[in-house]
């Protein structure tokens, strides 16, 4: 009910504010740096989370919210497929503005799950879109929308290996 949902919401931002202070008082640190500094073609495959930021987000999990990581997942899965369904269409409309702000978001929400090439990718569409480049923009949608597949691949395998290990 919404007791559940304010809890869920209470440690959603604690997870975000952690992440926030992590690349607050951590801007020097190695990874976030490297992470920056790559281009989306650069980061492995198979390094689909950070597994650093995803180990976090399963330590706010307890007795009190035992599916805490799988309504998360669900939550990020369900949003971010209706964000890119949107993303689509600006881009259809050519509204590049509007593009940019859902790649931000976008973003946002794929850092809060550890997924890192998403990441990466809506940060080089809002780029893009600010330099309104519609052919780069287009190219780089569907490879944000491919990746975000493969994440979602692995997230629901990880999910169904979790609830078959209880």
């Amino acid at each position: 009910g919404s007791r559940t949902a304010r809890r869920l919401c209470s440690r959603l931002f604690t997870f975000g504010v952690c992440c926030l202070v992590r690349l607050i008082l951590y801007p020097f640190k190695r990874d976030i740096i490297t992470l920056h500094l790559m281009s989306a073609e650069d980061v492995d495959s198979s390094d689909l989370l950070d597994e650093s930021i995803f180990g976090q987000l399963e330590e706010l999990q307890d007795e009190s919210q035992p599916d805490f990581v799988e309504e998360v997942i669900t939550l990020y899965l369900e949003t971010s497929a209706e964000k890119l369904v949107e993303m689509d269409q600006l881009l259809e409309k050519k509204d590049l503005d509007e593009l940019a702000k859902s790649a931000h978001s976008l973003k946002g929400s794929s850092a809060n799950i550890g997924a890192i090439k998403v990441v990466k990718l809506c940060a080089d569409l809002k780029t893009l879109c600010e330099s309104e480049d519609y052919p780069g923009c287009k190219q780089c949608l569907v490879d944000t929308n491919k990746q975000f597949e493969l994440v979602k691949e692995h997230l629901e395998d990880r999910m169904k290996k979790a609830k078959e290990g209880q």
